[in-house]
C-alpha cells in the first residue's frame, strides 16, 4: 500500500494485483455493476473506473460490443450464445449452480439452505445469508487464488 500526503488530507493507493486484475476483467465482462465490482474488490467507484481504463477492459467490451452492433439483430437465445463465445476467451467454465455450492463444501465451507414456507430457499455459506450471485463470487475469488478458471452460471453471470 502506498500512502501519499497531499497537504493535510492523506490518500490511501492500494496496487492493483494480477488476481484483482482478472476479477475485474471477469466481472465488468459479465455486465456486473460498477457498485457491485467496487464493493467486491473493497475499492472507491472512481478507482474501478480507472483501472477499466488503465488496463484497457473497456476497450475489450467495447469491440465486442462493435462487433455485435455491426451483425445483424440477434434473437435472445443467439446473443446469450453469442455472450457465452465472446466470454469464453478467457477459459471460463459454464457449470449449473450445485456445482458451485459442492466446489465451496469441498473447500471446507458450511451450506445450509432453508425453506421457509412457499418462499425462494434462503442460502446460508458458513451461517450468514448470501445471495447465489454473491456466493459465485466467492466460489470464483477461491477459483482465482488456485489460478483456476472462474465458473460461470448460465443466469447469474449474465
Amino acid at each position: 500500500m502506498t500512502i501519499l500526503h497531499i497537504g493535510v488530507n492523506m490518500y490511501f493507493c492500494q496496487t492493483w494485483s494480477d488476481n484483482d486484475i482478472s476479477l475485474l476483467k471477469n466481472l465488468y465482462l459479465t455486465n456486473q455493476p460498477i457498485k457491485i465490482i467496487s464493493k467486491i474488490l473493497n475499492r472507491t467507484i472512481p478507482s474501478v473506473n480507472k483501472a477499466l481504463s488503465r488496463f484497457g477492459i473497456r476497450a475489450i467490451q467495447k469491440r465486442n460490443d462493435v462487433s455485435i452492433s455491426k451483425s445483424r439483430v440477434l434473437s435472445p437465445r443467439d446473443q446469450k450464445e453469442r455472450t457465452k463465445r465472446k466470454i469464453n476467451f478467457t477459459s471460463e467454465k459454464w457449470v449449473k449452480f450445485p456445482e458451485v455450492l459442492d466446489f465451496l463444501k469441498g473447500k471446507g465451507h458450511l451450506i445450509e439452505m432453508l425453506v421457509e414456507g412457499k418462499s425462494q430457499p434462503k442460502l446460508h455459506v458458513d451461517d450468514k445469508e448470501l445471495h447465489p450471485y454473491q456466493i459465485l463470487i466467492m466460489a470464483n475469488k477461491i477459483r482465482l487464488q488456485n489460478h483456476q478458471p472462474i465458473f460461470l452460471v448460465g443466469d447469474i453471470s449474465c
